[in-house]
């Protein structure tokens, strides 16, 4: 939704009611369901760490804020434990950390959402801000596309109570996106002056030593066209835009 500020809503098909889960106060963006859907993570702009420190910068009107977005994310039912909850008397690190699953048990697709207190379950995951566009959610790893200047960068970090850290997966990244079974990760990755190219790799913190293998030959393919079909939906589309956006009935006789 697009108030002041981007938002996260919840919408439950079943009685078609939307549920606004982060506030308005900071941009959120770039929801992701859990492997075991238990948790909704998020990216939101809330880190604010001005430079210069002051105002009266060299050359400066005013402090910029970079890296301002941080990993969120929402309990989807109560009494759930934080994945990076470091261990407390209550969860010794001896004990076995419980199964997130991968995302294809029963239990965890049935399992219902609780929206009484739903945003009020809000915890923050220790992954250090950046410049954030998309995340990608895996049964172990965070993926993050962090824009470093006019580079796009792909990153990981693991999903544990410790010992997490964020790590290069690939550089020169347009896109990326996960398979529904969290198995692999795909990206559009630019080389120099060549044309980009489209690359699927299973899920993990490292690329392959050689990724020849996983390019996905995109140049001979062929597309079928119909272009009376095309030209009729081109028509109905103009139309549609017209009628919703721009059509005004006391224009009629003028």
């Amino acid at each position: 939704t697009r108030a002041s500020r981007d938002q996260i809503v919840l919408y439950r098909l079943g009685d078609a009611a939307p549920t606004v889960l982060t506030s308005d106060r900071y941009v959120s963006y770039a929801p992701s369901f859990s492997a075991d859907g238990r948790w909704l993570y998020f990216l939101s702009d809330r880190a604010f760490v001005a430079s210069p420190s002051g105002p009266w910068g060299d050359r400066n009107t005013g402090p910029g804020f970079d890296r301002r977005s941080k990993v969120y994310a929402l309990a989807l039912q109560p009494g759930l434990r934080f994945p990076f909850a470091l261990p407390d008397e209550l969860a010794p690190a001896t004990e076995p950390a419980p199964a997130r699953g991968n995302g294809n048990s029963d239990a965890a697709a049935t399992a219902p959402i609780v929206i009484e207190g739903l945003a009020q379950r809000l915890f923050e995951a220790p992954v250090p801000p950046g410049n954030y566009s998309e995340l990608l959610v895996g049964t172990d790893r965070l993926y993050l596309l962090d824009r470093e200047g006019d580079r796009g960068v792909l990153k990981s970090f693991g999903i544990a109570a410790q010992g997490s850290s964020l790590e290069v997966l690939a550089g020169e990244v347009r896109s990326a996106q996960i398979s529904a079974d969290r198995k692999r990760i795909g990206f559009v990755q630019r080389r120099g002056e060549t044309d980009p190219i489209l690359v699927v790799i299973d899920a993990g913190p490292k690329l392959p030593p050689d990724l020849t293998p996983n390019i996905v030959r995109v140049n001979d393919w062929r597309l079928p066209i119909d272009p009376p079909r095309e030209w009729a939906q081109i028509f109905a589309d103009a139309w549609r835009m017209h009628r919703d956006f721009s059509f005004d009935d006391r224009m009629r006789g003028l």
